[in-house]
């Protein structure tokens, strides 16, 4: 293909209606490119590392994003959504594909346009969410089970829980949050919720599923968080046994343009990323991120919308989607 590949529409029935909890029709895989779109591949990685012999995506990467309604006429069908469903948890869901997780290229725009095209299911100003939403995230690698890939993301998931700290109070994400595999022996002090299921990152066999991130509320959001579970799964897979320090300097360019430069809460959620990434390593629970892991369950989840909407998701309430020039992202 002189332009590489293209992600369409494949007219699936079912995709274009909203259909019970795990009723909507199963993804397809989205991850193969053309040689040109290898080609395109500009970044400080071997194209070993982000391809196989057969041009498919080494990472995949699939998101859920909850929302309480969706917009009028919102609900079609989409090259980004297997399809949507209803959710107990917060009201509805939209589903991805599963979705090559690339480094910043031609192929990778494609994919954040994918995002631009479902801006009136992906944006608040369209479709709204509230303190209860969330967006799971699955993560799979060629040649990794679940139990691999755990043991390698958790040397440097401190991030993830630096960014989202506040789920950790949430009973449906909170359970071992050092992430653990052998979290059959794991004992839970909150005993309401199966420790297997209701957890910071869940073993799903295939690969991973984070179920901490809270919800999606912009375009632009969804974009950056794209780019930090890349930045994550390539360190953790491609640059094993590299300090914690060298990894956030990698993602400090993602941190300070998912707070838009506000230099005291990009410092806070550096130094948070520290400390809860000696607390997955060691168990050691320092002042800082005492009150996210010790705290009073029923205070956070009794926070007002006003509080919400300015600390319970700091990333990108805001901000709309960016400008594409020549098939790169500026």
């Amino acid at each position: 293909m002189r332009n590489g590949t293209q992600f369409t529409n494949d007219g699936e029935y079912g995709r274009n209606r909203l259909q019970g909890y795990h009723g909507s029709p199963a993804p397809v895989f989205k991850t193969k490119g053309e040689n040109i779109d290898i080609k395109g591949l500009r970044c400080r990685e071997s194209k070993s590392s982000i391809v196989n012999n057969s041009n498919e995506a080494r990472f995949r990467i699939g998101i859920e994003i909850e929302k309480t309604r969706f917009h009028r006429g919102a609900i079609t069908e989409y090259p980004l959504f297997k399809g949507f469903e209803n959710d107990s948890s917060c009201g509805v869901e939209a589903i991805t594909h599963v979705l090559p997780l690339l480094p910043k290229s031609a192929w990778r725009s494609k994919v954040f346009n994918m995002f631009h095209e479902a801006e009136k299911v992906i944006d608040n100003q369209y479709s709204p969410t509230d303190f209860q939403c969330g967006a799971h995230v699955t993560l799979s690698v060629d040649g990794l089970n679940g139990t691999e890939l755990m043991e390698l993301v958790r040397n440097y998931a401190g991030i993830i829980l630096a960014v989202f700290p506040l789920r950790l109070a949430n009973q449906y994400c909170a359970n071992n949050p050092r992430m653990r595999t052998d979290v059959d022996n794991w004992t839970s002090t909150r005993a309401y919720s199966p420790i297997r299921k209701y957890c910071v990152c869940k073993n799903a066999d295939f690969g991973i599923e984070f179920r901490l991130p809270s919800a999606i509320k912009s375009v632009r959001a969804m974009q950056l968080r794209y780019e930090l579970f890349y930045e994550l799964i390539n360190f953790a897979v491609n640059h094993q046994g590299k300090s914690f320090g060298v990894f956030l300097n990698r993602v400090k360019p993602i941190i300070v343009r998912m707070y838009e430069g506000d230099a005291d809460k990009i410092a806070k959620v550096m130094l948070e990323a520290k400390s809860f990434q000696k607390f997955i390593k060691t168990g050691r629970v320092s002042s800082d991120i005492r009150p996210y892991l010790e705290g009073d369950l029923l205070t956070h989840r009794n926070r007002t919308r006003r509080d919400f909407e300015s600390s319970y998701d700091r990333n990108c309430a805001n901000e709309r989607g960016t400008r594409f020039v020549r098939g790169t992202v500026e």
